[in-house]
């Protein structure tokens, strides 16, 4: 029975390790991706080189598998639709998302959108999230 009961609790022990292990490899890939795209922009030379930038950007994040920016947009989704708001995302360019958002819901959209796009990723340094509003693409930058 001592046995049985100490073999369940390596299992245990065990299991909450490997995912502890797993969520610090996936911290890790994300930091060399970022000091990837770092290196990158540190050989910026003129603005003719800021596309190469954004590509290697793009690249590393697909390579980690960019679930993280799904997972923000699902959680959106959802709180949106849990509150009834009439506002939609409409498309993902990038590592930016669109929304058609009702003038009487902006300032209530707002905070979802800032906070499921924060925590998308779990970095040591901080992500920087920027909301423009305009009738337009145009006008929102």
């Amino acid at each position: 029975m001592r046995t049985h009961r100490s073999e369940k609790k390596l299992l245990k022990r065990t299991a909450k390790l490997q995912k502890e292990l797993a969520a610090k490899n996936h911290e890790l890939q994300i930091e060399a991706a970022l000091e990837n795209v770092r290196a990158v922009a540190m050989a910026i030379n003129k603005p003719d080189d800021l596309p190469g930038v954004c590509k290697t950007m793009y690249k590393q994040f697909l390579s980690l598998g960019f679930s993280e920016i799904r997972n923000a947009m699902i959680n959106i989704h959802k709180e949106f639709k849990a509150r009834k708001f009439d506002s939609r995302m409409t498309m993902q360019v990038h590592d930016e998302l669109v929304f058609d958002v009702h003038k009487n819901e902006v300032e209530q959209v707002k905070p979802i959108i800032i906070e499921n796009m924060k925590n998308a990723i779990k970095t040591a340094v901080p992500i920087v999230v920027e909301v423009g509003v305009g009738s337009n693409w145009l006008e929102a930058h």
